[in-house]
């Protein structure tokens, strides 16, 4: 039955259904329509033979129309549609018998009363199926009323054929009822060979998807656990440098020095925090804190941040900021890091002494900030993959220019969050590129209140006692030394079991701590020092997604740090709980 199963796969297997019983009507409609292309053309050679030219021509209408249902169905992809069509083929050919046979007195009629209800609840819906039972019961009828009243069917055989036709007819219906069941009993056989192999192939699809996620999950998890491991050495070495530059008896070369070393730690911080971010924009896991905000503001801030890398470079700047709507609905933060990026970006490229050019337009309700420069341009092969993870242009600009390749990436990411569109365009090689943010815009705000003024909180009079826990020991060390500089008391703890001894035998004030430690985690310090002491705290830690900060104030933390730590950073949140 090899043959069987490939005509089957021809007509059924591009439907790829999913319920077994779906596959086993399409079976059969198939299947009933190759075996009345076989019944129609025997009547069609028999009416041939005997001269009955009427009947010939009707058959084979009805036999070429069979021909077309499966392809039609393998188009369309309906079942059902299919189903009925088979359905009115046969009831079409069998009343056709039914006429040129002469009515009752010839075989079709039981062939129209049985046979076609038969098709009827085997490859259709019930409620389907029993409107055309009722269609065939109500033919019968007719048939049998003419009959009755007018004698023979005009079309009818004559006399002398009734007996061996009608003899032949019962014969034929009872080999039709056989196949039938052959053809039922086969497409059940397949429909559930098929059903197995969708469900294995479904099975094998989702293994590999569970597999993905699983892998995407690990890779997450692995970034952000790198990124705490490379984050902690430097805390000390930004630490030790924040604090040694405010010394007044530095020598200008030891100051460039420390300039230096500040200048690279936080560089290195930087490209952990894009690969961060990368991640985070992929899984959806970045949290917009979504305000209205004047783009132009937030453009000349990040100018005002990057003056300094411009004016080391030499390099004009025009701002042309003619756009009459320049409010947009964002994150602030977030369209800061855009324009960050797309200005270092330009910044990057750009030869000294080159001209970079800052444009902003409306298009209906949209805001269009173009960021241009005279730089070393993109290649018309780069520039449909400009946006993608870690792509520079070819490794000898990696190389030249440093850096990861995903500062446009996480543009990109961040400004579809947005609800809006970058693109990138470039004549060509040492022509310069310009990109272009597109964002929907709002009104602004009018009824904002004016700004409070911030009053600074005095400092609590007398040296703190503040428990700092690190399990990093240059850290802990460096962090101490400087701590206590500021003329703060510090008792140090290197894991959870030290921490919850020293806060038994000492008074404490502040609780400083590292969330990654040896034997759990500081936001078990927390909550037993909260609980106990009504403890304030100051999380440390190399993770520093919106869920990490989340579960540090729930566990009683008022501040949360990101490794490398400035020491200034956390002198100020000292002051801020104080």
């Amino acid at each position: 039955m090899e043959w069987w199963g490939t005509l089957m796969d021809y007509f059924v297997g591009d439907l790829q259904c999913a319920d077994p019983e779906e596959i086993r009507r399409a079976q059969l409609v198939a299947g009933l329509s190759m075996l009345g292309v076989v019944f129609g053309s025997c009547y069609v050679a028999f009416y041939l033979a005997i001269g009955h030219l009427w009947g010939a021509a009707i058959i084979l209408v009805c036999t070429i129309s069979m021909v077309c249902v499966p392809f039609s169905m393998r188009a369309s992809g309906r079942v059902e549609h299919s189903g009925n069509l088979t359905v009115f083929i046969w009831v079409i050919g069998f009343s056709a018998l039914t006429a040129v046979e002469g009515g009752v007195r010839g075989h079709s009629i039981a062939w129209l009363a049985c046979g076609v209800p038969l098709l009827a609840l085997l490859i259709l819906d019930w409620s389907t199926a029993l409107i055309w039972c009722g269609i065939c019961c109500a033919m019968t009828l007719v048939f049998c009323a003419l009959e009755l009243a007018y004698g023979p069917l005009p079309l009818g055989y004559p006399r002398r054929w009734y007996p061996a036709v009608t003899s032949a007819g019962y014969l034929g219906l009872a080999v039709f009822m056989a196949l039938l069941g052959v053809l039922f009993e086969t497409s059940r056989k397949q429909a559930f060979l098929m059903m197995q192999a969708a469900v294995t192939e479904r099975a094998r699809v989702e293994g590999e998807k569970q597999a993905a996620e699983e892998a995407s999950r690990s890779k997450d998890q692995f970034l952000a656990v790198l990124s705490h491991e490379l984050r902690t050495p430097l805390t000390p070495v930004l630490a030790t440098v924040t604090g040694a530059e405010r010394r007044t008896d530095l020598p200008d070369e030891m100051r460039a020095d420390l300039e230096m070393i500040q200048r690279n730690v936080e560089l290195e911080a930087s490209l952990i925090d894009d690969l961060l971010d990368v991640t985070r924009i992929r899984s959806g896991k970045i949290a917009l804190n979504l305000k209205v905000v004047d783009a132009h503001a937030c453009l000349e801030d990040t100018l005002e941040i990057c003056r300094s890398e411009i004016e080391a470079k030499s390099l004009m700047v025009v701002l042309m900021l003619e756009a009459s709507e320049h409010y947009v609905r964002g994150d602030p933060a977030r369209l800061h890091q855009i324009f960050w990026n797309l200005v270092r970006n330009a910044i990057k490229f750009t030869p000294a002494g080159g001209r970079l050019s800052f444009r902003s337009n409306n298009a209906a309700t949209r805001l269009k900030v173009e960021v241009s420069d005279t730089g070393i341009g993109i290649g018309a092969e780069v520039l449909p993959v400009i946006f993608e993870a870690f792509e520079q242009g070819g490794k000898s600009k990696t190389r030249l220019f440093g850096g990861l390749g995903l500062g446009l990436s996480i543009v990109k990411g961040l400004v579809e969050m947005h609800r809006g569109e970058v693109t990138a365009f470039s004549e060509g090689k040492n022509k310069g590129a310009t990109f272009t943010v597109d964002l929907p815009t709002v009104l602004p705000l009018t009824d904002v209140a004016p700004p409070v003024p911030i009053v600074a909180a005095p400092v609590k009079a007398g040296p703190s006692r503040i428990l700092l826990v690190e399990d990093h020991v240059d850290s802990l060390e460096t962090m101490a030394k400087l701590l206590r500089r500021q003329g703060y008391e510090v008792l140090t703890a290197g894991n959870v079991r030290e921490a919850l001894e020293t806060a038994a035998k000492e008074p404490l004030d502040l609780l400083v701590s590292d969330l990654g430690l040896p034997d759990g985690s500081g936001l078990d310090i927390m909550r037993e020092l909260k609980l106990q002491y009504g403890l304030h705290g100051i999380a440390l830690s190399g993770f520093g997604t919106d869920e990490d900060i989340r579960r540090s104030r729930e566990a009683g933390f008022d501040e949360h740090l990101v490794k490398p730590l400035k020491f200034q950073a956390v002198r100020d949140s000292i002051r801020r709980i104080s």
